[in-house]
């Protein structure tokens, strides 16, 4: 059984109001911040993934450069497609381009992926008027979210991949 679907099964027995689910599968820990669910559908504040260390002969830098792609070429379902916007040495911080924009805010996605082996996907809003960010809630169905869960566990998994 993958992460997404013990992820859902959790969901099932979702009571509310809002509720941190926390769970291992193998050398992965996901624990989500949970404001609402039901049979179609949840409601997140965020979701942290902790995968296995990378390898000691690995490159962290390029390992998660490598990671940033495959999550910008796997996570196209979110409603907007995420680009990578700094990286620091092994630090990667991804935001959704273009980010949903309206008159008063400007909604975006902002994975943050640190030594190839830790993420976390947050939603904020960034107040025009009062110029500042707070973070929110997101949605997703039941069938994004086990897709969502699965890849982030999939790309932490992945190993560095030599161009030479």
């Amino acid at each position: 059984m993958t992460l997404g679907t013990k992820f859902i099964q959790a969901l099932e027995t979702f009571t509310g109001p809002a509720d941190e689910v926390v769970l291992w599968e193998g050398d992965l820990a996901l624990r989500a911040r949970v404001r609402d669910a039901d049979r179609l559908a949840c409601v997140l504040d965020s979701l942290e993934m902790q995968g296995p260390p990378p390898t000691a002969f690995s490159d962290s830098a390029l390992l998660v450069q490598q990671q940033a792609q495959a999550l910008r070429e796997r996570l196209i379902y979110l409603s907007e497609p995420l680009r990578l916007v700094e990286q620091v040495a092994d630090w990667v911080q991804m935001r959704s381009f273009p980010p949903l924009s309206t008159a008063e805010s400007i909604d975006y996605f902002e994975l943050l992926l640190r030594g190839g082996n830790t993420l976390t996907l947050q939603r904020y809003t960034y107040d025009k008027t009062a110029g500042r960010r707070r973070p929110r809630e997101f949605s997703l169905t039941k069938e994004a979210a086990c897709r969502l869960v699965d890849d982030l566990a999939a790309v932490l998994q992945q190993e560095e991949h030599n161009s030479a």
